[in-house]
């Protein structure tokens, strides 16, 4: 395969226009769309369905409740793989989605090695480059005044997660991400998560639109 066509659907603008430069990295030939929300990336399935070879989604999308979005997916859109990327790794999910027949199931604080070894089992026949990837990339570089670990925090805190949950996800303290959330505060020039998660979106807008 020289080229292929990959959708991205997530409702951070960031984490498309982030993974789209890593996977172009890798296969500069690779064809994008995107998709924000659910009903957008229900025409872009409808619209393109011969052409597509993968769709990276994040469940949790304006226009589904909880399973219903890759419930039709796989059942509609059967021969398409599916990699669900998600911000909420439970276990409940993780199993319903295998069953519905995804290539796989993982969380956005896994390295980048992780997805990009599954896009190049589920589209290209070979792993060029892949062992060539920092396992500890960061969630993005688009940030650079922020440190990996407080990249992975502030992608958490625009999914939405409380200190708890990003806490467990990271496995770390909710001490620890009080003080990546300070940190991060301070780099942004913000006051709190709402101010963080919203400078997130709109810068990653700003590159996306680029």
């Amino acid at each position: 395969m020289t080229s292929a066509h990959i959708v991205i659907a997530d409702d951070h603008p960031l984490f498309i226009f982030a993974m789209q430069e890593k996977i172009k990295r890798i296969w500069p030939e690779v064809i994008f769309a995107s998709a924000s929300n659910y009903q957008q990336l229900f025409r872009i399935l409808e619209q393109q369905e011969a052409s597509l070879d993968l769709l990276i989604l994040d469940l949790a999308m304006p226009g589904c409740e909880g399973m219903q979005g890759v419930d039709y997916i796989t059942e509609h859109y059967a021969s398409l793989p599916v990699i669900v990327v998600s911000g909420h790794d439970d276990f409940a999910s993780r199993q319903h989605c295998l069953a519905q027949g995804v290539v796989d199931f993982i969380s956005k604080t896994e390295a980048d090695s992780v997805l990009l070894k599954l896009i190049s089992q589920s589209v290209f026949a070979d792993m060029k480059n892949i062992n060539s990837i920092n396992q500890d990339a960061p969630e993005t570089d688009l940030f650079p005044s922020l440190t990996a670990s407080q990249q992975k925090v502030l992608v958490l805190m625009a999914d939405g997660l409380s200190n708890k949950a990003i806490a467990r996800k990271l496995d770390v303290s909710e001490k620890t991400v009080r003080v990546h959330a300070s940190a991060i505060f301070k780099q942004l020039g913000v006051e709190n998560r709402t101010q963080a998660a919203i400078k997130y979106k709109q810068f990653g807008t700003l590159h996306a639109d680029s």
